[in-house]
């Protein structure tokens, strides 16, 4: 109990909590004194006989002096405790104090105000005898017109028979200028019951413009959906460029296809050249040879006839020497046919590896007509969707002139009705202020009696507590139960709690009563920065003051043109709201079309993801592809975009020793000049002007660069 009412303190009651502890320790300090005293004093040899009347006569003197002690401790105590309830009681009346002289500050600040409010009346009726003074100069002036206007008609009478013609017209212009009159005072009152219409009419200007306002927010919503729809168009445009790029490689790829088909006639015509230059290379190298023998046969036997048996034995290492030649082109001839043994096997896996690809090139060629039918629908229903977007581009633009310009109406229309309600009649505010003034006094006052009554509970409660508390120690003097001091003391502890919860609420009190007065306050400060606003905007007191109204006013000339203004309005705001229907319903149909848009992005993504694994494999097959023909035929070929290709040796020293390639619209294949094509002038002269074979060129040059390889490894 002790723990939980220390979580719930604060700092007033700190003390109050130290007073309990302390007469907590106090009472079981003397129940330990207590036991202490009796065992000692029952331990102590007594002299004197041990009867029972001396025991109990040295136990109530005991007992009244430790009595005595705690009564001395609870005056204190008391004591304590009275200084803390004086020190709240300044403090309270500090407060009290405080709020007073705020309350004075607030009367001074209302003698001001009222001061203002007689400084404005005095002013107003400074105003009214101005006003006075400037119509006795009217009155003045009209009697010097109608003295005027006397000898004007005195004139007229001595000259009415030279001047008959000229007085008929201005008779007539009189009876115009009467009728003008009457004319006006109708008008004025037309203006005044107009003014009441122009009223209502502006409050539904308010409501139609706040729909209009609600149209446009839904249009600018509709319109970001339109945007959202373009941008999905352009993606998909984006994926349909994918696509045709997908196109192109796959025409690519069939053109490298029947390449490599001309290439692989090449070779087989290429090996039997080779072939065929082989065994005439070595017909030729034999009938060298047998001149050579035959030759120096004549010679020997013209010079040597005489040496048959030298001759014998040369023949027979001719023979010799022969058949040795003969092993070796039958040794070469079997190479060769094992080479094309494994060439056929490998042209027999390019075939079917082609096979294969013509099936997957046939597969993209329907997959993409598929393509190109969705992406002309989506080019069909693209193009449509621009028209209706410049459609309403268009109407937005005329939309948003037309929207400046109600603006700008609507300002003017303002700026009227503003000068129309400086002009009509307003209620004075010094009776709200005097209100508001007399409802801050009753609060302070109510306040005041409220803290009044606080301190006064408070005080009733600390007496209601000091005589528990005497209560509770007469009992515990009378020799009560250990058990009923416990539940006493738990009693003591709850009341003080209850009285701690209730300090507690005072002071939230007191706290809520503060806000209250600053919101007061603010709302005064508003009351008086309003108050000079209105009279630096001309604000007068009507049972005072008094409008005159001219004839021939421009304000009524005004009120016209904005009655003008305010039909053309409503033309021009049932024409935007017959635009926005027909644009929501446009819009309505685009949902439609956003729909099918999304349909239409599957089935490109299916598409893609189809074009994706179709590039895959290509792209490895062609990987695949160019590493065998790297491997097989010694050189790498790279493409480029604009129908050029490079190919860099396997033998070359650097990868800039390259040749460049172009093809030809017609299918031609010619050889770009480069750097190192210059150092190459007796193999292309041979090759490809005089042979006109790129192959050939090709394969001498292999077989310059292994031999230039070869020399150096060497």
């Amino acid at each position: 109990m002790e723990q939980r009412f220390a979580l719930g303190m604060t700092p007033d009651n700190t003390k109050v909590m130290r007073i309990m502890g302390e007469f907590h320790d106090f009472m079981s300090a003397a129940k330990e004194n207590s036991m202490q005293q009796s065992s000692h004093i029952s331990a102590i040899p007594f002299s004197l006989p041990s009867d029972d009347d001396h025991k109990q006569s040295t136990a109530l003197q005991v007992s009244n002096v430790l009595s005595k002690v705690k009564l001395k401790q609870l005056e204190s105590n008391h004591s304590s405790s009275e200084k803390l309830l004086i020190q709240r009681t300044v403090n309270l009346e500090s407060k009290i104090k405080e709020l007073e002289m705020e309350k004075q500050i607030l009367h001074e600040r209302c003698s001001k105000y009222q001061v203002q409010v007689t400084d404005l009346t005095q002013q107003s009726i400074d105003l009214s005898d101005k006003v006075k003074d400037l119509e006795q100069t009217k009155h003045e002036e009209i009697l010097k017109w109608e003295e005027s206007a006397m000898e004007i008609q005195r004139l007229k009478q001595q000259n009415e028979q030279k001047f008959a013609m000229q007085t008929q017209m201005l008779n007539e212009r009189i009876n115009d200028l009467m009728s003008q009159k009457l004319t006006m005072e109708k008008e004025e009152q037309l203006f005044e019951i107009n003014q009441a219409e122009l009223c209502s009419q502006v409050e539904q200007y308010k409501s139609q413009a706040q729909a209009a306002y609600q149209l446009q927010a839904k249009y600018d919503e509709k319109t970001n959906q339109v945007l959202q729809a373009e941008h999905t168009i352009h993606e998909l445009k984006m994926r349909l460029e994918n696509v045709q790029e997908a196109e192109n490689m796959a025409h690519i790829l069939k053109q490298d296809m029947n390449r490599l088909r001309q290439l692989e006639i090449d070779v087989s015509h290429l090996s039997r050249e080779n072939s065929n230059l082989k065994l005439n290379q070595e017909n030729c190298a034999l009938l060298k040879e047998q001149l050579i023998a035959a030759n120096t046969k004549l010679q020997r036997l013209e010079e040597k006839c005489n040496e048959i048996p030298k001759i014998v034995a040369e023949n027979e290492a001719l023979k010799e020497k022969l058949n040795k030649t003969q092993n070796a082109t039958t040794a070469n001839v079997d190479d060769n046919v094992s080479l094309l043994q494994n060439h056929s096997s490998f042209n027999a896996k390019l075939e079917k590896e082609i096979e294969t690809l013509k099936e997957q090139l046939a597969t993209s060629k329907s997959r993409s007509l598929e393509d190109r039918k969705n992406a002309a629908e989506y080019e069909i229903k693209f193009t449509e969707q621009t028209e209706a977007i410049s459609s309403l581009k268009a109407q937005l633009i005329r939309l948003k002139k037309r929207a400046s310009l109600f603006a700008y109406e609507r300002d003017s229309i303002r700026s009227l009705l503003q000068t129309y309600d400086a002009e009509l009649t307003m209620t004075s505010h010094t009776t709200q202020l005097n209100k508001r003034l007399d409802n801050m006094t009753s609060v302070n006052k109510k306040l005041h009696d409220r803290i009044v009554e606080l301190e006064l509970e408070s005080q009733r409660h600390v007496e209601d507590t000091l005589r528990h508390k005497l209560q509770v120690k007469q009992m515990q003097l009378g020799g009560s139960l250990s058990s009923g001091q416990k539940q006493e003391e738990m009693s003591i502890s709850s009341v003080l709690e209850e009285k701690s919860n209730e300090v507690l609420a005072l002071k939230e009190k007191i706290t809520s009563f503060e806000t209250e007065r600053t919101n007061l306050m603010e709302k005064i400060a508003n009351l008086e920065a309003w108050i000079e606003q209105r009279n630096l905007n001309g604000d007068y007191n009507p049972d005072k003051t008094k409008v005159l109204h001219f004839t021939m006013n421009p304000a009524d000339l005004a009120h016209q043109q904005s009655k003008r203004d305010i039909t053309e309005l409503k033309e021009q705001n049932a024409k935007l709201q017959l635009k926005l229907r027909q644009l929501e319903e446009g819009h309505e149909v685009s949902m439609s079309e956003i729909e099918f848009s999304k349909e239409a992005k599957t089935k490109l993504n299916a598409a893609e993801l189809k074009n994706q694994r179709l590039k895959e494999v290509f792209s490895k097959k062609i990987q695949e592809f160019r590493q065998v023909c790297y491997s097989l035929m010694g050189f790498q070929v790279v493409c480029s975009s604009d129908g050029k290709f490079k190919l860099l040796s396997m033998y070359a020293d650097s990868e800039t020793d390259c040749l460049e390639f172009e093809v030809k619209s017609s299918g031609e294949i010619e050889l770009l000049e480069t750097e190192y094509t210059k150092t190459l002038t007796d193999l292309i002269s041979l090759h490809l002007h005089h042979q006109n074979s790129i192959p050939m060129f090709l394969s001498a040059l292999t077989v310059n660069l292994f031999g230039q390889q070869t020399m150096m490894a060497d």
